[in-house]
């Protein structure tokens, strides 16, 4: 059985669409919030540990895109925003570098 689109948006083609812009928006966010946070004194972390959280969770995002697309198109959602969500998702995997590695005698 082939579910196809029926011409009408319903809450979950919605939901994937809101969760996507989030994670797309997020991608280029996040990293920046995570290493500018500041260390308290009960924190174990470094400069490195959240370089490298802040790219994890940015590939993640960016993967997310993506997979928001799988979803849509799962439950038979409108098949243009469906490819506009694989191919963003594409693009930011393709344009994503990580910057450089932070001092570590800071």
């Amino acid at each position: 059985m082939r579910r196809e689109w029926n011409g009408t948006f319903m809450v979950a083609d919605w939901f994937f669409i809101v969760a996507a812009v989030w994670s797309g928006v997020s991608s280029f966010t996040i990293q920046r919030r995570i290493v500018s946070r500041p260390k308290k004194y009960y924190s174990t972390s470094t400069p490195f540990t959240r370089w490298r959280a802040g790219n994890i969770a940015r590939l993640w995002l960016a993967t997310a895109v993506g997979l928001y697309g799988f979803c849509l198109k799962v439950v038979a959602g409108p098949p243009l925003v469906t490819n506009a969500l694989f191919a963003l998702g594409l693009l930011l995997l393709l344009v994503w570098s990580p910057g450089p590695e932070p001092d570590q005698t800071a």
